[in-house]
């Protein structure tokens, strides 16, 4: 889930939940069309409520800042809770 809060040219982006190769498509989305407003230079991902992210997450917040950092010459800033973090790994079998 998605949450955000303007104030002035800095963006607040507040992500809960898992952010995954389920979600992340749509989180992507969200975030893509928020940073469409050329007045937002700034960006803060507030990741505290999310406690796993995969491959494709990492994609979504990478892709956000190089929106913010390329494009507005702005800055990104994201938050997160380490002592959180889950890695969670499949299992394969040969």
């Amino acid at each position: 889930m998605l949450t955000h809060v303007r104030k002035r040219d800095v963006l607040l982006v507040r992500l809960e939940g898992e952010l995954d190769q389920c979600s992340a498509s749509g989180i992507r989305r969200d975030i893509d069309a928020l940073l469409q407003d050329p007045s937002v230079r700034h960006l803060v991902l507030d990741m505290e409520r999310m406690p796993f992210m995969d491959s494709s997450g990492i994609g979504v917040v990478l892709g956000a800042i190089i929106m913010v950092i390329g494009y507005t010459l702005g800055r990104a800033f994201v938050y997160s809770t380490p002592e959180y973090a889950i890695i969670k790994l499949p299992f394969f079998r040969l």
